[in-house]
């Protein structure tokens, strides 16, 4: 298995996360899933964007949907 991050994802990180679909989750959360769910990505498809240093914190309540909000860089 090669877990090393695509171009567009070693900006942020030096490992490849699992990306899934909508209709891949319950395969993933239940382990009847196989190798197959960790083809690589279409780096096309993917984007980025800043957001709160919040998002980071113990303390901020994890269904605040603000977390996921642009902010200025």
């Amino acid at each position: 298995m090669h877990d090393a991050a695509n171009e567009f994802v070693s900006k942020i990180h030096d490992r490849m996360p699992a990306l899934l679909t909508p209709f891949q989750f319950d395969a993933w959360l239940s382990g009847s899933a196989g190798l197959e769910l960790l083809a690589p990505w279409d780096q096309r498809s993917l984007q980025t964007w800043t957001v709160s240093r919040r998002v980071n914190s113990s303390r901020a309540p994890s269904d605040d949907p603000t977390l996921t909000e642009r902010v200025a860089a």
